[in-house]
């Protein structure tokens, strides 16, 4: 799964950085019981043809 790199899904408050994205978040993530979580900035993320 993506999580899109804006509002939580609380809506209302934006993410305030890295962290607090995957704070409001971990309920999300920890539902799926990942054995590991990949967290990269959005720079790192791009489309190859």
């Amino acid at each position: 799964h993506i999580l899109p790199p804006y509002q939580g899904q609380q809506g209302g408050n934006w993410y305030k950085g890295t962290a607090n994205a995957i704070y409001q978040n971990l309920e999300f993530i920890e539902r799926y019981e990942p054995e590991y979580v990949l967290v990269l900035s959005g720079d790192h993320i791009y489309k190859m043809d």
